[in-house]
């Protein structure tokens, strides 16, 4: 399992490699931090803390699932509510990756 994820983004223009966010040139020195876990139990501190707050709330919405709706799985009910987040997310970084390459493209025009 891998975190803390860079981005990076090659892309050629006229022969010219053109390097977008590289590691070294980073405005947020946090993010290239890298750490690759094999358990749950490898987790920084802080992850760790938050991962335990998560599961507690996972567990009241799960509990107030089965108290309200008792004819449905809250299991179920609870991944369908992941999955709706996730696709949320991934819609909005779609649109926010859209606008980035229309910005890029401006600059590099303006930069002819």
């Amino acid at each position: 399992m891998r975190m803390y994820n860079t981005i990076n983004r090659t892309e050629t223009t006229h022969h010219t490699k053109i390097m977008r966010f590289e590691p070294e040139h980073d405005p947020d020195p946090l993010r290239s931090k890298f750490k690759t876990i094999n358990s749950l139990d490898d987790l920084p501190a802080d992850r760790a803390e938050m991962m335990n707050e998560l599961k507690e709330k996972i567990s009241s919405m799960i509990s107030i699932q089965e108290k309200n709706h008792p004819e449905e799985n809250s299991l179920i009910a609870y991944t369908a509510f992941q999955e709706m987040q996730i696709h949320s997310l991934q819609h909005e970084i779609k649109n926010m990756y859209t606008v980035l390459m229309e910005m890029a493209s401006a600059l590099d025009e303006l930069q002819k």
